[in-house]
């Protein structure tokens, strides 16, 4: 049952390929199976225009769209859903920030909710080589010791 002022959210992950179906996989092993996260891939749609159609079915106070690559076919031809009220479209679609917007219960800040989310996920990427790997274990061995 929805809190008061929070809405009701539907989460769409969009991809090439079956990425979209792999996140929808992953998300399931963590949360659970929810029928409010919705995958397409398009290995399983003809076109970035037949999953535009489908999305458009999907009735939500909030729509909340999450494609894999930024100027990709499918990202190009979901944002264009971005001009009706309450829908959202993010690139770079990692488990991360998928978890977080899933799991967030949205209200009528829901744009500063999801710019919050999207930026905080930026954090989630990072580049571990050699020379980070050696400085992690040096700032362990000094807590150690």
């Amino acid at each position: 049952m929805k809190g008061s002022g929070e809405l009701n959210k539907k989460v769409v992950l969009a991809s090439h390929g079956d990425l979209a179906n792999g996140m929808l996989s992953a998300l399931e092993m963590i949360i659970g199976h929810t029928d409010d996260i919705y995958s397409f891939g398009l290995s399983q749609y003809a076109s970035p225009e037949v999953i535009s159609q489908e999305v458009e079915k999907i009735e939500s106070d909030l729509l909340i769209i999450v494609c894999d690559l930024k100027g990709g076919s499918v990202y190009n031809r979901l944002i264009e859903l971005s001009v009706k009220e309450k829908v959202l479209v993010i690139s770079g679609m990692h488990l991360g920030m998928v978890l977080e917007l899933v799991l967030t219960n949205f209200d009528e800040n829901y744009r500063l909710q999801v710019e919050s989310i999207v930026e905080a996920s930026k954090n989630g990427v990072e580049l571990f080589n050699l020379q980070k790997a050696l400085s992690e274990f040096e700032k362990e061995a000094d807590r150690l010791w």
